[in-house]
This record gives C-alpha cells, structure tokens and sequence, in this order.
C-alpha cells in the first residue's frame, strides 16, 4: 500500500495517479474512488486511519495541483509576445485553444510551422513555457507535422527563446528502459491502422470510449484541459485514436 500526494495505490483494489482520481466519498464503510473515465472503485474493509490518510492525501494532491496552475499561469504572462502562431491545431484539435497559453493556432500550411520554429536571439532568455503545455505540443506535432519537418528542426545551445524549446520538445527522444532497449522498434501504426484497429464513440463532453476491434477491450480517454486515458498511458494509442478520429 502507498498514499502520498502523487499516487493511491492499495492493492488488490487500485493502483493509480491522483490526476486519474475525480473524487472519493463513502458509502457506508466502504471507500468509492471515482476517475475521470467514468469508472468507480470500491474498497471495503479500510480502519479509519488509512481512510483520513487517503482523504488527506487527496487534498495535498488537489493543493498542488492548483499551485502549480498559479505557477504555470504566472510564467505565461511573463513570455514575450509570440511572434508567430502554429498552424494546424484549432481545427483539428480544439482542446489546444482553450485559453491555456498565448500560443494562436490556426489552420494553416506546414510551411507557417517551420517559420514558427526559426530561432529568435531577441527571447534567448524567456522563462520556461509550462512542461504539459510543451508535452502537448510536442505529442500533436509528431503526429501531424511532416518527418522532414521535425528531423530538420534544431535548437541552438543554451537558448531558451520559445523555438527552441518547442524544438527540443519535439526532438527529445523518451528514455527506455533496459528491457525496450533489447526489444526489436515497431513502427508507428498508420492512420488507416488506427481507424481499422478502434472504434470511437463520444461518451461525454470531451470524453469517448475507444473500442478495441479485434478484443471488444474497452477504454476512456479524455480531451479535457488534462488529456488522458484509462490505460495510464501519456501518449498512447487510444488518444491518437480519439485525435485523428
């Protein structure tokens, strides 16, 4: 068993991140946990110690949570103005245009995104854009962006300018554990794959239900200001799914 203001985990009922949790309350002496896919677990049988700690431990999460929003928020409003707008995402991806960061997405050619990732001495010393909205870029831009596009980008040595941090987060490559280092690289599935593989259906305000054909396995995933998936998985296939669907 492990509670802190990260992680719930009691065996054998559940095993999770807080940002997975939507809310606990009790029924009776029971312990409900409610994730954001929809789901809810029960857990019986816990003495009232480990049920304060599992609340408590909540709060800390819920508390952290919103200071580093205040956080990411102040950071924002302290980047020089953007002298570009990335293309492609509003339409596509309507999520990314929720108001959380000055980036302007438009529809446009791929063309507009290699200017937008030009180099910019003037913002080398612009404070660090918000490590989620950096993940989200970097996620949709691999999925959309032309190979060539992305292998041509380069960030310049200890600049800081908001190219080159998008740059860099397009570019990094993921550690791998030993294991996946001795496994043999799979391709990335085409399009066509996706839609064949899963069937998609809206469950919800920005939430839908991903259908494995081939298993009739089920899964969650939502679009909301934190994308996720009932799997666990940051960047997984069920959210690819939903994105290109």
């Amino acid at each position: 068993m492990k509670i802190d203001n990260k992680i719930l985990s009691v065996p054998p009922y559940i095993s999770t991140l807080w940002k997975y949790v939507d809310g606990l309350y009790m029924r009776g002496a029971t312990l409900v946990v409610t994730l954001f896919g929809g789901e809810s677990v029960n857990i019986p049988g816990l003495n009232s110690e480990i049920i304060k700690s599992i609340f408590s431990a909540h709060v800390d999460s819920l508390e952290q949570e919103a200071r580093l929003q205040i956080l990411n928020k102040s950071n924002l409003q302290q980047l020089p103005d953007m002298p570009f707008g990335l293309p492609i995402f509003s339409q596509t991806f309507p999520m990314m245009t929720s108001g959380e960061s000055s980036f302007q997405f438009g529809i446009g050619s791929m063309d507009g995104f290699a200017t937008a990732m030009q180099h910019n001495p003037a913002q080398a010393n612009a404070p660090d854009l918000p490590t989620e909205i950096l993940q989200k870029i970097g996620a949709i831009v691999k999925i959309v962006a032309p190979e060539e596009v992305i292998e041509n980008a380069s960030a310049v040595q200890h600049c800081n300018c908001p190219h080159c941090q998008i740059t860099r987060a397009i570019s990094a490559e993921p550690e791998i554990s030993n294991n996946e280092k001795c496994s043999e690289v799979q391709p990335l599935p085409s399009p066509e794959t996706i839609f064949e593989k899963w069937k998609i259906q809206q469950a919800g305000d920005n939430l839908y239900k991903v259908i494995d054909s081939e298993d009739l396995a089920e899964y969650q995933v939502s679009l909301s200001e934190s994308i996720s998936c009932s799997c666990g998985k940051q960047g997984c296939v069920h959210i690819i799914a939903v994105l290109k669907s």
